[in-house]
C-alpha cells in the first residue's frame, strides 16, 4: 500500500449515520422540512407530523430539488411537498422512499442513512 494512502485512511472519518428526520440536508432555505406538512385529499383536514402510510414518492419532473410524498391516515389520502437546498439529495431520497412503501412515516423518519 502506498505510504500517503495508507496516512488517508487512518485520519479518514468514519461515515455518520443519521435518521431521515435528522440529516442536515433535510432543509429548504433554512427551514427544516421534517416532519411533512401533509395537504388531505377530498376534504381531510392539514396534518403535520411522522403518520399514517407511506403510499408513493415522486420527484418534481419540473424540479429535482422537489418531492411528493403520498400518505393513507385515517382512511384519507394525503400530499407532501418537500424541496430542498441540495439538488443532488431529493432523488436519493426518493429512491430510498421506495423502498419502504407501505411502512409508516414514523419508521421512515427513524431510517439510518450514512451522510458522507
Amino acid at each position: 500500500m502506498d505510504p500517503l494512502e495508507s496516512i488517508r485512511a487512518h485520519h479518514r472519518k468514519p461515515p455518520r449515520y443519521f435518521s431521515i428526520r435528522d440529516l442536515p440536508v433535510m432543509q429548504y432555505r433554512g427551514e427544516r422540512n421534517w416532519p411533512p406538512l401533509w395537504i388531505g385529499q377530498n376534504g381531510a383536514p392539514r396534518l403535520k407530523g411522522e403518520i399514517g402510510l407511506l403510499k408513493d414518492a415522486f420527484v418534481d419532473v419540473r424540479s429535482d430539488t422537489r418531492c411528493f410524498l403520498f400518505m393513507e391516515h385515517g382512511g384519507h389520502g394525503y400530499i407532501a411537498t418537500l424541496e430542498f437546498d441540495d439538488t443532488l439529495f431529493c432523488p436519493i431520497l426518493v429512491a430510498a422512499l421506495k423502498r419502504h412503501i407501505g411502512k409508516t412515516i414514523q419508521e421512515i423518519g427513524s431510517l439510518r442513512i450514512v451522510d458522507d
